[in-house]
């Protein structure tokens, strides 16, 4: 995962199929302020490839891996699982994920993380089972994290999220045994 770049990944048992007039439906549906993406999908979302979701201040990067994550990037989602315990079994079961990556914006910094979480809520809806950020060592259960907005604009939602939430997550640090 590039560390100039900050990131989400939404981890699946298998990649989903789905289409820019179903992201574009369901943002229309989900808040009243929405981010205008225009997207460059590939044609079939289901297999590996890259796409992206634009709007005019950002532009994001989506690559779609049918695979696990491993080594170094499973060990940083799962770092700090025991805070999360319902996290746990969604991630075990991961076959595939997408990697949602974005220029940090210097002037607004939570602006760009905002954008790219709406995009990620968005693209759970198609069965993710987990959001996590392997650079800021967290991940949530997905399902759970959409609950969490109920009947509320997701935009506004996520403007209101605590930054740690997402973005941040803990770091433990253990002294003889605690």
């Amino acid at each position: 995962m590039p560390r100039d770049r900050i990131s989400l990944q939404i981890l699946f048992e298998k990649l989903p199929k789905f289409s820019e007039r179903e992201l574009n439906e369901l943002a229309a549906n989900v808040s009243h302020r929405a981010p205008a993406f225009t997207y460059q999908l590939p044609k079939d979302t289901s297999v590996d490839g890259e796409g992206a979701a634009a709007t005019d201040k950002y532009k994001t990067k989506l690559a779609f891996c049918n695979r696990k994550l491993e080594g170094q990037e499973l060990a940083q989602i799962c770092g700090h699982i025991r805070l999360v315990p319902d996290a746990a079994e969604k991630i075990d079961q991961h076959g595939a994920y997408i990697d949602i990556s974005i220029e940090p914006n210097a002037e607004k910094p939570l602006e760009a993380y905002q954008m790219l979480s709406f995009l990620a809520c968005m693209i759970a809806t198609q069965s993710g089972l987990v959001i996590a950020n392997i650079n800021g060592f967290t991940s949530f259960n997905a399902p759970q994290v959409l609950i969490l907005f109920g009947d509320e604009d997701w935009f506004d939602a996520i403007e209101n999220m605590p930054p740690l939430f997402l973005y941040s997550g803990p770091v433990i640090h253990e002294f003889d045994d605690n």
